[in-house]
């Protein structure tokens, strides 16, 4: 009386391996494989209160190594073999992460929803991951968490999020960076801020230039001047214009010397933008 996935196109045979519960306590996930003519070799779960096996992930040499590694409710699942290990989110086949320890891969599991350990010939490993969804919700409930309640361990996610593979992370926790003026973490945010200033991504470069401003010290002074000269993009190069001036409002005594040098941006500028925020300034 079993049920089976339509799009299976037939009865599978399934080979019974390994069984045991999910994360969400109820899904049967079952070391398995399904040989049917039209959809392949599939690992499968076994849902006992709808009496069906459900098709998680294909077989490949890839992924030889599934058994007791999903996370169903999460959509997850990890693939790992002997090299490397990756958390897929199940629907889209998407990678959400990648872990390549130099030793060799005997296998990997979920300890928690954003949380697993790899087991190799030379130990326990322990990582971290999130989907780029949880990294954008994440931070921000940081920008908008009161001071008093943000801790080192908040610092710690924005500095990974600013060196992240996803460009949107990287534009948004850029942002974020900016509540750290006159703070223990002042220095450490205008360092990150002055990479991200030369990310390849122009919406990266953009927002880490809005976010310098806030940090009224020389040192952002002059990383400005230089963006000033060397930015390619329109936009980009507006915001480290206005930036520059935000700052120098604070910095500079000598109202002149700062109307002479947006004096000298605009005879060789043709951006609207840029023309806007010198004569602005």
């Amino acid at each position: 009386d079993l049920k089976y996935e339509f799009e299976w196109g037939e009865r599978p045979y399934v080979f019974m391996g390994y069984v045991r519960r999910d994360f969400d306590r109820k899904t049967v996930i079952v070391g398995a494989k399904t040989y049917t003519k039209y959809v392949g070799d599939y690992y499968v779960a076994f849902e006992p209160e709808n009496k069906r096996f459900v098709p998680i992930y294909p077989i490949t040499d890839e992924a030889w190594e599934l058994y007791g590694h999903t996370m169903l409710e999460g959509n997850k699942i990890l693939a790992a073999n002997p090299k490397y290990v990756k958390v897929i989110d199940i629907p889209s086949r998407k990678v959400l992460a990648k872990y390549e320890p130099e030793e060799t891969i005997y296998s990997a599991t979920f300890l928690t929803k954003n949380k697993g350990a790899i087991f190799t010939n030379r130990g326990v490993y322990e990582f971290e991951f999130m989907t780029d969804e949880e990294k954008l919700t994440l931070i921000q409930k940081y920008e908008e968490l009161p001071a008093e309640e943000f801790k080192e361990e908040c610092f710690e996610d924005l500095k990974k999020f600013a060196f992240d593979k996803d460009d949107t992370v990287k534009t948004f926790t850029a942002s974020v960076l900016s509540r750290f003026v006159n703070t223990a973490k002042q220095k450490e945010a205008i360092e990150i801020l002055l990479q991200l200033c030369h990310e390849e991504n122009e919406l990266v470069r953009t927002e880490a230039y809005d976010a310098i401003g806030c940090y009224c010290e020389k040192s952002v002074v002059k990383s400005l001047e230089k963006a000033v000269l060397s930015e390619k993009d329109g936009l980009a190069r507006s915001y480290a214009i206005d930036s520059w001036i935000y700052v120098q409002q604070h910095l500079c005594t000598n109202e002149t010397e700062v109307i002479g040098y947006l004096n000298a941006i605009l005879e060789k500028e043709r951006d609207d933008n840029c023309i806007l925020n010198c004569l602005y300034g």
